[in-house]
């Protein structure tokens, strides 16, 4: 066994990812959670869609929920819901409790960046 990879990782959400039943059909089952913030990056509305992208934005906070512990198997089926539309990257997190771990990210995909809006998405957005 490669013991160079974790087991486990953890996911920041910000938009579709954190409604319960969305998560569910995305990922196939719970995973523990809490409520968590990204700096120096904003979810963003997008044109034509119900969802947001993520971008980096110096100063910027963006919040949601962080899934503990997901394994491969689970961030597999993840990939697929998001498509190349978002790429999953490493970030720190900071828990509503103040502590800062290592986390994975959907971020925007540079080449899908023209449909996005000037401001902070929200459920409402669109």
């Amino acid at each position: 066994m490669n013991t160079a990879f974790p087991q486990t990782m953890h996911l920041f959400t910000y938009g579709s990812l954190m409604d319960p039943d969305v998560w569910l059909r995305a990922a196939g089952r719970p995973f523990p959670w809490e409520h968590a913030a990204l700096r120096n990056y904003e979810a963003r509305a997008l044109r034509g869609v119900n969802f947001p992208g993520l971008i980096e934005a110096p100063g910027s906070m963006a919040t949601g929920i962080l899934y503990r512990d997901i394994d491969a198997p689970t961030f597999a089926r993840l990939d697929e819901y998001e498509d190349d539309f978002y790429q999953r990257i490493a970030v720190n997190v900071e828990t509503a409790s103040g502590i800062t771990l290592i986390a994975q990210v959907y971020l925007m995909a540079p080449e899908h960046r023209s449909g996005v809006f000037p401001g902070i998405w929200t459920p409402t957005s669109n």
